[in-house]
């Protein structure tokens, strides 16, 4: 088991900065965040892009990740994939099929994604690795809320 970290708790910091840090620290994966550029008022982390999908290069990012002897544990992109709207339900699954493309460049096989409706507080339930460790310490920062899932690519 490894330990890692959602990169989305870093909204000021590139993933390269991200990277330098969580290697420093001992950890050894990152949870990537990959939501679109626009968005970030309306939900926590929304706006968050560490990886931008639209314009992914696989060799860079492995690359990048390879010099600090880290490995992607997951994207992280966590919409109301269920919004009673037609238009955000609809740009919340585009993106998100955006996601899991990038994942299978990148050949990641865990996309964390939401499940449900945010306001009604549903389950925490996630499968990567990072959370179901259980360890943290006073320097781990906390990531994912209510909701989130982890799904495994195909």
């Amino acid at each position: 088991m490894k330990l890692g970290l959602l990169t989305a708790a870093f909204p000021g910091l590139s993933l390269e900065e991200i990277a330098e840090w969580a290697a420093s620290e001992g950890f050894e994966t990152l949870e990537i965040a990959c939501w679109p550029a626009a968005g970030g008022e309306r939900r926590r982390y929304a706006g968050v892009t560490h990886l931008d999908v639209e314009s992914l290069d696989p060799d860079q990012v492995h690359e990048l990740l390879g010099r600090h002897g880290l490995e992607i544990s997951s994207l992280a992109y966590y919409p109301n994939n269920l919004h009673p709207d037609d238009a955000e339900r609809e740009a919340a699954n585009a993106h998100l099929l955006k996601v899991v493309d990038a994942a299978q460049r990148l050949g990641v096989r865990t996309v964390g994604t939401f499940v449900g409706n945010d306001k009604d507080r549903p389950y925490r339930r996630t499968s990567s690795a990072s959370s179901r460790s259980g360890r943290r310490s006073s320097r781990t920062p906390r990531s994912g809320g209510c909701g989130s899932r982890s799904r495994t690519v195909r």
